[in-house]
């Protein structure tokens, strides 16, 4: 993994990169929350090489969904809020829901990614991105 890093200069700039990053994240959340978090990230990367998910997406795309799928998850497990997901009608309560019912999240937040791999919402995504530009770093206020 630290190899592929120094690689890509720490930049993920290639759908293979992208791929490799679900198995540093699998190797993560293996390691902090258990093996059966890690079995679900490991069925997302299987699916991910099985199917070519995200191969003719363009990679800050996928990034930024990426991204987005694992802020919500960090949002929906460090809240005390009850909270419903896009996909599903069930009311899920942080404080008391067994990990069964987080792998379930897991996977629904990994399904509404997957909806997102469109050409038409990669489009909108690119169009708005040129439209409000996001300030790095480098940016200064003048």
């Amino acid at each position: 993994m630290k190899s592929d890093a120094d690689a890509c200069g720490f930049e993920i700039t290639s759908y293979e990169f992208w791929v490799r990053s679900w198995k540093g994240y699998q190797l993560v959340v293996k390691l902090l929350l258990g093996p059966s978090y890690g079995g679900v990230v490991k069925e997302i990367i299987d699916e991910i090489q099985q199917d070519n998910i995200g191969q003719y997406n363009d990679v800050g795309y996928l990034l930024s969904l990426t991204a987005t799928m694992r802020a919500l998850l960090y949002e929906y497990s460090s809240s005390i809020e009850d909270f419903t997901l896009d996909s599903d009608t069930t009311v899920y309560t942080p404080a008391v829901m067994p990990k069964a019912q987080w792998l379930i999240v897991m996977r629904h937040l990994w399904m509404s990614l997957k909806d997102k791999l469109t050409y038409r919402r990669q489009t909108e995504y690119k169009y708005a991105r040129s439209q409000y530009p996001v300030c790095a770093f480098s940016c200064r206020a003048s």
